[in-house]
């Protein structure tokens, strides 16, 4: 059995109004997040970008995050 990990989620301010993150159905294994940008974002293939999502996540000591 897996132990538990207690994660630290904070809501920044670029994320208000933006909807918690959630699971589109009991079998995804990932939360969804919604990018907190005014506008689309559109990536070609390999591209790389930052996208604020609203959250700031803090990942406890010998966890990779």
């Amino acid at each position: 059995m897996a132990d538990i990990l207690t994660l630290s989620i904070v809501r920044t301010p670029d994320g208000n109004g933006l909807p918690l993150p959630s699971y589109d159905s009991k079998y995804h294994v990932g939360l969804n997040l919604q990018a907190a940008t005014a506008s689309a974002i559109r990536l070609e293939s390999g591209d790389r970008v930052y996208v604020p999502t609203g959250f700031a996540v803090g990942v406890p000591a010998g966890y990779c995050g």
